[in-house]
């Protein structure tokens, strides 16, 4: 039988293994603050970052499919997240939804501090949106996506590219593609994205492989 993917599910295809959030955070600095993940289904990557520092993130949750709201709820009452469910990501109102946080927009962008999400059925609009609405933006995906036609923005806009250690049993090698905030100066058409190696995986540090 051959073994399936950490990254996959019978249900959506695309959860998240904790360890490979976890690792990303350990690699880059991103603030506390408002946090976004627009594909979030049952949690998974949610769960990670709030778990990597449960008092400084307040977490917003976007997830299409409505079977997703219960488990988005149940994490509700002890960490800090605020589950929109369901909702279409590429039409909901973040501004709305940032203003119910009390914070005071003055009509800029971005409204978040943070962006986290992972490949879905519209990668492009959803990563377009996210890059607009957030100041950091990271996305877990296939390595050869920044090379590949389904890449709507590396010409435009390069990201640094942290490549994961572990290669699961699909073969399919990933990465952290991460997008500076804008006041840093995000990479623009024909700038080379910077290659970061993360090269220990968990298992390898507790002596398990």
């Amino acid at each position: 039988m051959t073994k399936k993917s950490t990254y996959e599910s019978e249900k959506d295809g695309n959860t998240t293994p904790i360890w490979a959030v976890r690792r990303f955070l350990e690699e880059v600095y991103l603030p506390n603050g408002l946090w976004l993940e627009p594909t979030a289904g049952s949690g998974q990557l949610v769960k990670a970052a709030l778990e990597d520092r449960p008092e400084n993130i307040r977490f917003h949750a976007v997830e299409v499919r409505p079977e997703c709201a219960p488990l988005l709820k149940a994490i509700k009452p002890k960490l800090g997240l605020v589950a929109h469910c369901p909702k279409d990501f590429v039409t909901w109102n973040a501004r709305e939804a940032v203003q119910k946080e009390g914070r005071e927009l003055d009509g800029a962008l971005p409204y978040f501090d943070v962006a986290l999400l992972r490949p879905g059925s519209h990668t492009k609009e959803i990563l377009s949106k996210c890059l607009t609405i957030a100041d950091h933006v990271a996305m877990l995906h296939r390595r050869d996506w920044l090379t590949s036609k389904d890449n709507p923005v590396s010409g435009n806009c390069a990201p640094d590219m942290y490549v994961l250690p572990d290669r699961e049993a699909d073969g399919v090698e990933r990465a952290w593609f991460y997008w500076k905030p804008v006041a840093s100066g995000r990479r623009f058409k024909h700038q080379v994205a910077e290659v970061l190696l993360m090269e220990s995986h968990p298992d390898e540090i507790l002596g398990l492989r």
